[in-house]
């Protein structure tokens, strides 16, 4: 995909029912409605890009390509059928692009990349989507700390959470392992483990906070035994 296409100013727009249209065309292999699409998309890979903390050794436009690799994927594997909006899909695909490009190429993942990162193979959802409203997590962009320092802090946690975020990311030199992949090796279903997840993720935000003066916002959660045939929410692997 030529980066000089990408970066044109003027963007075309087009309707739903055209997009429908281009996309059957796109799926067939018709590379002006591939272009086209590409073209009158570029708006959701400036999006992706522009929420970013990106390191400052990457060419804005090198990563719009990158980011066109991901709305190249989305395009060709886009269900018409399906009730998902396109933007949706596509800035899944977007963002896993990205993320994967540096996951390959360099350990500088800042925060915002991190919590922009897929939570799995088959999922739209990303870290900031999974959390619950009201613990929501928020880094200060302006402070470039880098995968190193979340490396640093992922040990503070407890032996499950450090488990399913080294294996889910890859820290600590752990094997990369979608969140469906963990469920199954630690035999509990992947509910399970979106649960941890989340409750890690809001432990490591206030250990961030913690490292600049912040108060933390986080508390242990009450343990709490339900009755016979409910989950116990102390559960262990």
């Amino acid at each position: 995909m030529k980066t000089n296409i990408l970066m044109e100013e003027h963007a075309p727009t087009i309707s739903q029912d055209d997009q429908i249209k281009y996309l059957k065309l796109a799926q067939q292999n018709n590379k002006e409605a591939q272009e086209i699409l590409i073209k009158s998309n570029i708006k959701l890979i400036m999006h992706s890009l522009n929420k970013k903390n990106l390191p400052k050794n990457y060419e804005y436009e090198d990563l719009v390509s990158v980011g066109a690799i991901g709305l190249y994927k989305a395009i060709m594997n886009f269900d018409i059928t399906s009730n998902i909006k396109f933007s949706t899909f596509a800035i899944k695909c977007i963002d896993n692009s990205i993320y994967n490009h540096f996951k390959s190429t360099t350990k500088s993942i800042t925060p915002s990349i991190f919590l922009d990162a897929p939570v799995d193979d088959t999922s739209y959802n990303t870290l900031k989507d999974i959390m619950p409203a009201d613990t929501n997590i928020i880094f200060d962009y302006e402070l470039k700390e880098e995968y190193q320092i979340i490396d640093k802090l992922v040990p503070r946690l407890k032996k499950n959470e450090q488990y399913v975020i080294n294996h889910l990311y890859g820290f600590n030199g752990c094997k990369i392992l979608t969140q469906k992949e963990i469920a199954q090796k630690l035999k509990v279903s992947p509910q399970r483990i979106t649960r941890i997840l989340a409750t890690a993720l809001r432990k490591l935000r206030n250990y961030l906070y913690q490292e600049y003066g912040l108060e933390p916002s986080y508390s242990e959660p009450t343990t709490r035994k339900r009755t016979k045939n409910k989950i116990v929410s102390n559960q262990k692997f």
